[in-house]
């Protein structure tokens, strides 16, 4: 079983995700489960180094039933790039692997409740439920935590995912990604860059970073078992700062130009999917109440608007006045530099040391 965890800068907080994991149930294996932390910053290398120096003797037993794997890239590359040459470059052949974002901690039962449901369900892929609401406060000293402590079933239930409704499992989530390295998950990741090369026009960044929700689709056409496990398996954690200082609220990408991306590849390979309409038409929609906003988005080029806007006139002009003003509004509160205050109060009034939080969250004894 591999683990992959991914990171670029976020030390504070793959500090909690790597202490999350650690402390996971494990299901049961005949060789030790593997933990590859990727350093996509070289510059933090040896931070990445000692904190993981620290972990291991915080928790010697729990740190002992595991191989520990570092790969410091020497050069950033972009997060797919990144993401998917470390699963080609340590997976075995028919290995379970997840994928665990950097800011993402799991609840003590996520391992092994997936790992089991895969293999119980002979699926090829697992997603499962997150659960929202936990912020980062102070570079992660503080944690603001919106909700209540989820708790695992006595008896768990499982679905299976086709077209209508992959959208609604949330596989769009790196860290929602447990699946069998196969022959299968081979092709569909190679019929995902197939896609990729649809859209020549849009920087690799950008056309790339729907990938989450690329590959489960894949993988559909290429009739893998997709299975969907009613139970939290993930912590979505983010960032105050990152969401207040991140252009319109949302680090790294402008979600409505993202979504049209989405659709556009849809509707070039997957045009008859009757399952896919709900989401295709959640992303038309999505993008038109964004559309004005990527006139003022520098993660967007003049180009790559173009390539969107040309091909789909028909949306755009289909744009009514509340789309217009919810653009409107979410320039406006980009530009005032509002975005993300009230949650940054609500930070400052309810967020607490995230070792007290996280001691109940991840049920660890330190």
């Amino acid at each position: 079983m591999l683990i992959i965890l991914p990171t670029f800068k976020r030390i504070e907080t793959v500090y909690w995700v790597i202490i999350s994991i650690i402390n996971n149930d494990l299901p049961a294996l005949e060789e030790k489960p593997r933990l590859l932390i990727v350093n996509n910053y070289p510059p933090n290398k040896e931070a990445i180094e000692n904190l993981v120096d620290s972990i291991q003797k915080k928790y010697p037993e729990k740190a002992a039933l595991w191989e520990w794997i570092q790969l410091h890239r020497k050069e950033t590359l972009t997060p797919v790039a990144n993401w998917y040459s470390a699963l080609e470059e340590f997976a075995k052949e028919d290995e379970v692997a997840f994928f665990v974002g950097d800011d993402d901690p799991l609840p003590k039962w996520s391992i092994k409740v997936r790992y089991e449901q895969l293999v119980l369900n002979k699926a090829d892929f697992v997603s499962g439920w997150l659960c929202s609401g936990i912020f980062f406060y102070q570079n992660g000293t503080k944690l603001h935590f919106e909700g209540e402590t989820p708790q695992l079933s006595k008896h768990t239930k499982t679905e299976i995912i086709d077209y209508s409704n992959v959208w609604g499992w949330p596989t769009v989530h790196l860290s929602n990604h447990c699946f069998v390295y196969n022959d299968t998950f081979k092709k569909s990741l190679a019929m995902v860059y197939d896609w990729f090369e649809s859209q020549p026009e849009i920087g690799e960044f950008n056309r790339t970073l729907f990938i989450t929700f690329y590959v489960p689709l894949a993988l559909l056409v290429n009739n893998a078992k997709l299975i969907g496990v009613e139970e939290i398996v993930v912590y979505r954690g983010q960032s105050v700062e990152e969401i207040i200082d991140s252009k319109f609220g949302i680090r790294s990408w402008n979600l409505g130009f993202i979504s049209m991306l989405c659709y556009d590849v849809m509707q070039t390979f997957l045009p008859n999917e009757k399952g896919l309409t709900g989401v295709k038409n959640h992303f038309i929609e999505t993008y038109k109440k964004w559309y004005l906003t990527t006139f003022f988005d520098p993660r967007i080029s003049p180009a790559e608007n173009k390539y969107i806007q040309s091909k789909y006139k028909s949306i755009i002009n289909e744009l009514t006045v509340s789309d217009r003003l919810y653009a409107v509004k979410l320039i406006l509160k980009d530009w005032l530099k509002i975005k993300g205050l009230p949650l940054k109060v609500k930070a400052f009034l309810g967020a607490q040391p995230a070792d007290k939080v996280f001691k109940k969250l991840l049920q660890i004894d330190k």
